[in-house]
């Protein structure tokens, strides 16, 4: 739909694909339709869409990212564990939020890491990014509380 940010789509055709395996295909799931694999010039995205309602159906544009050969996606996650590892694991996690995200004042929100142990910056860089990926507005909460804002999550 033109001027919408993020996009928004309206479902206006729709066609059933007979005798075909259901592996890899789009689903819909607690109003989030997921298309693992959707090719837009040279790149193939994963799209997620939420459901909004309405006739024709209508869904907004929640996560989009690129699908990467797996030797590319996984030296970007070992990557991704490292910087985590030397930038935020210890200066940021169990110097400042731990205190409150370990059993303190924000036990009962859906950010808690784990004191530091061995297995810890794994563990911890799982929360953080299983909370970047599905808590609405996650990047802007986390941001606004390193600026000191109070946000409610």
């Amino acid at each position: 739909m033109a001027d919408t940010n993020p996009p928004e789509f309206l479902l206006v055709d729709e066609r059933e694909v007979a005798e075909v395996s259901s592996e890899g295909s789009s689903s819909l799931l607690n109003q989030t339709l997921t298309i693992p694999a959707l090719q837009v010039g040279e790149t193939n995205y994963r799209l997620q869409l939420t459901l909004l309602g309405g006739e024709p159906l209508r869904f907004r544009l929640s996560n989009a990212t690129a699908n990467l050969d797996p030797e590319e996606a996984e030296k970007i996650g070992k990557r991704a564990v490292e910087l985590f590892e030397a930038e935020i694991e210890t200066d940021v996690i169990q110097n400042k939020c731990a205190a409150c995200h370990v059993g303190g004042l924000a036990r009962d929100t859906r950010l808690q890491f784990y004191r530091s142990n061995p297995a810890s910056t794994n563990n911890n860089f799982d929360v953080f990014r299983s909370f970047l990926q599905n808590t609405p507005g996650g990047r802007d909460i986390v941001l606004s509380k390193e600026a000191g804002v109070e946000p409610l999550f």
